[in-house]
């Protein structure tokens, strides 16, 4: 049953910023679209060179749903691959498009593509997490009907929207 959990920003920049240094081998995928309906739609892949069922992390910028991008939160997701995580780095509808519910929908469309791709990717879909300054990492984990600060909180069913 796949497995679904919100790190803290404070646990991996300040408690153990030893841990998230060290790989030179990342490879970024940059501009990738994960709903071709939208064009802010797009994702940073990091990979830690080779390997397959790797745990994944879901980066998802701040900014109030109206700024942010993306960039924001490059340095994040290439010290999480640093650390052997799949970081997929994402942005998404900003207002006054992005009313709510879209930025909690895009986010759900890229775990999707997280999940729908995870061979491809060389990650774990039963091992994604997300991460972010904002809520929208905890919200993604609401929507699927569990507390996302959980750990091993277990996305049940479909989002509402």
């Amino acid at each position: 049953m796949p497995r679904f959990v919100h790190l803290a920003a404070v646990m991996a920049t300040n408690l153990c910023p030893g841990v998230l240094t060290g790989c030179s081998d990342v490879v970024v995928e940059a501009d990738v679209s994960y709903d071709p309906r939208f064009a802010a739609a797009k994702l940073d892949i990091y990979s830690p060179g080779t390997g397959t069922d790797r745990p994944a992390v879901l980066v998802i910028h701040g900014g109030g749903w109206k700024q942010g991008s993306r960039s924001d939160m490059a340095d994040h997701a290439r010290r999480f691959a640093d650390a052997g995580f799949v970081a997929v780095n994402i942005d998404y509808r900003l207002t006054p498009s992005g009313q709510f519910p879209h930025a909690v929908q895009d986010c759900v469309c890229a775990l999707a593509y997280m999940r729908a791709n995870a061979a491809e990717l060389g990650i774990d879909p039963d091992r994604i997490a997300t991460y972010g300054y904002g809520h929208l990492a905890t919200m993604l984990g609401m929507a699927a009907g569990q507390p996302a600060i959980a750990s091993g909180a277990t996305p049940a069913r479909r989002a509402p929207w």
